[in-house]
C-alpha cells in the first residue's frame, strides 16, 4: 500500500485580501449575537472590509500593544493576513469590540468614535467541548476601563452558559483556557479577576520572532519560543462560582 501527503501551505502573505464576500466567518460553533454583548460593549465578528483599516488607523503608532503577544501587527496586510489566518481555521474567530456607553448610532455611523480593540477564540474544540480565549488588544483609549472586563465577561458567558440559558444562550462548553506570558502581569490579573484558575506553565508553547524566552542550539530551522501560563474556568467552575462573579462585574 502506497501513500501520499500533497499538503500545500496557504499562500496568505502572497496574496492578503479583505476575505470573500459575504465574509464567511468559518468558526465550528454557532453565532449567538444577543449573547456577544453586555450592557457597555458588543462583539461583532471581525469583518476585515469593515474593520481592519478600524484597527490600523487605531494601532499604526502603537506597536507596544503587541509587547506580550506572540505576533504583531504593524501593516495593514499584516492585519488582513492575520484576519484570514484566523478565517481559514474553522476552530478560531476574531472580534471587534465596540463600546456602547456612546450614543448608539455611533456603532454604525461613526464606528471609528467606538471601537475599542479586538478579542478572539482559538483552538476551538467540538469534539473536547473547548475553547481558548485570544488573542485580546484593548486599544490605548480604552485600557483601566470597563472594556477587557467585559468584553472577556461576555466571551465567559457565551462559552460556558448552557444554550438552555434564558436571558443569554450559550455554547455549553466544558473548558474555557487562557494563556499568558508568565511576566505579563496585567493579563494574568484580568483572568484571576474573572474567576480563571493558574493550572500550570505550558512550555515552548508558541515559536514566535522576537523576543522570545527560549531558544534551541542546534535547530536548522532556528526560531524563538515562549512559554505560557495556562488558566482555566471549567464549566463546573462557571456553575459554582464563575457564573454569579461575571455578572458581579458586568453588572457594576
Amino acid at each position: 500500500m502506497t501513500f501520499v501527503n500533497n499538503h500545500v501551505s496557504p499562500t496568505t502573505d502572497e496574496d492578503a485580501t479583505f476575505g470573500p464576500e459575504p465574509y464567511d466567518v468559518n468558526f465550528i460553533f454557532p453565532i449567538l449575537p444577543l449573547s456577544l454583548e453586555s450592557p457597555r460593549i458588543k462583539l461583532i465578528p471581525f469583518i476585515p472590509k469593515l474593520h481592519a483599516e478600524l484597527y490600523f488607523n487605531a494601532t499604526v503608532d502603537c506597536q507596544f500593544l503587541y509587547d506580550f503577544l506572540p505576533f504583531s501587527m504593524a501593516t495593514l496586510k499584516s492585519i488582513l493576513i492575520f484576519a484570514e489566518g484566523m478565517r481559514s481555521s474553522p476552530g478560531k474567530i476574531l472580534f471587534a469590540i465596540f463600546d456602547k456607553t456612546l450614543l448608539p448610532e455611533s456603532l454604525s455611523a461613526h464606528p471609528s468614535r467606538s471601537f475599542a480593540g479586538i478579542i478572539g477564540l482559538n483552538n476551538a474544540n467540538l469534539d473536547y467541548l473547548s475553547v481558548d480565549i485570544g488573542p485580546i488588544v484593548v486599544l490605548p483609549a480604552y485600557q483601566k476601563t470597563h472594556v477587557a472586563t467585559h468584553s472577556v465577561g461576555t466571551l465567559l458567558r457565551y462559552c460556558l452558559e448552557l444554550p438552555s440559558a434564558v436571558a443569554h444562550p450559550g455554547l455549553g462548553l466544558r473548558r474555557v483556557t487562557w494563556l499568558a506570558k508568565p511576566d505579563n502581569i496585567a493579563s494574568i490579573r484580568l483572568a484571576e479577576k474573572m474567576g480563571m484558575i493558574r493550572e500550570g506553565v505550558l512550555r515552548w508553547t508558541y515559536v514566535v520572532e522576537s523576543p522570545g524566552t527560549r531558544t534551541r542550539d542546534g535547530d536548522p530551522n532556528y526560531k524563538l519560543g515562549r512559554d505560557c501560563l495556562l488558566l482555566t474556568m471549567t464549566c463546573e467552575d462557571w456553575e459554582m462560582r464563575g457564573s454569579e462573579l461575571v455578572k458581579q462585574k458586568i453588572d457594576r
